[in-house]
């Protein structure tokens, strides 16, 4: 687009079309890779968030006010704070059980929350949970992987699967800023094992960062293959950098 507009500010027709017409082939193209529509049926319980809420930047009472507006069973948070901030988050959520505070990540829970795990290894970190909400238990993965661009994912991706290798034969849920894109080479061992939630339950344009024009998916849905989703919905705020990810849950018959 730069270089078509370059050659057509100096009224150099000929030399400014064959760019332009390769820049809305490659945008066309673009947003076909991203755009899903494989939604199907009415949302069913548990509703899931998952959020990168990146430090409240506009404040937190708003972000509890977005999540509230969705009402989900399960709430997870990443890049939820200090410790400092945790009497805040005690107080918002009273109906719900919530995890510790390790790594700035939180669940909350309208169930049940046990065996909690906080893992921290060189590239990022997650915590896990086994989680009991709207008639579904399954185990529970919240994932943050550094965001540098220049930090190669192969590793912190195979640490990752290796990690989710022990609840192998549980009903699993993973989700998380993985910082890496979806159609990443590194997941293609994943999908062996789990399906991503909204390349099969998706509806709408499936970029998540950065918001409020996001061209990247870099948070993502992984599910076990016992477990299945009917919906699985992108929703764009201005309360952070990363667009809210809202799914439902169901075991597979």
């Amino acid at each position: 687009m730069a270089a078509a507009a370059a050659w057509g500010w100096g009224r150099k027709w000929r030399l400014a079309l064959p760019y332009l017409v390769a820049a809305v082939a490659l945008l066309v193209w673009w947003h076909a890779t991203l755009y899903f529509s494989n939604g199907h049926g009415q949302q069913a319980r548990p509703r899931v968030v998952f959020w990168n809420i990146a430090r409240g930047r506009l404040g937190y009472e708003l972000i509890v006010e977005e999540l509230k507006r969705n009402d989900p069973d399960v709430i997870a948070l990443v890049e939820a704070g200090r410790k400092d901030d945790l009497p805040f988050w005690m107080k918002q959520f009273p109906e719900y059980r919530r995890s510790d505070f390790s790594g700035g990540v939180l669940i909350f829970v309208r169930g049940s929350i046990e065996d909690q795990l906080y893992i921290k290894f060189d590239s990022g970190r997650c915590k896990s949970a086994r989680v009991s909400a709207g008639g579904v238990s399954f185990r529970f993965v919240v994932v943050d992987l550094v965001s540098n661009p220049l930090s190669w994912r192969k590793k912190p991706l195979r640490e990752l699967e290796a990690i989710l290798n022990r609840w192998k034969d549980e009903p699993l849920v993973v989700v998380g800023d993985f910082n890496t894109p979806a159609d990443s080479v590194f997941f293609d061992s994943w999908r062996e094992k789990l399906k991503h939630g909204f390349e099969t339950a998706g509806q709408g344009y499936f970029a998540t960062w950065p918001s409020p024009l996001p061209v990247q998916a870099i948070d993502h849905v992984w599910l076990g293959r016992s477990l299945k989703s009917n919906q699985c919905r992108l929703i764009d705020t201005l309360l952070s950098d990363h667009r809210l990810i809202e799914f439902d849950l169901m075991p597979t018959q």
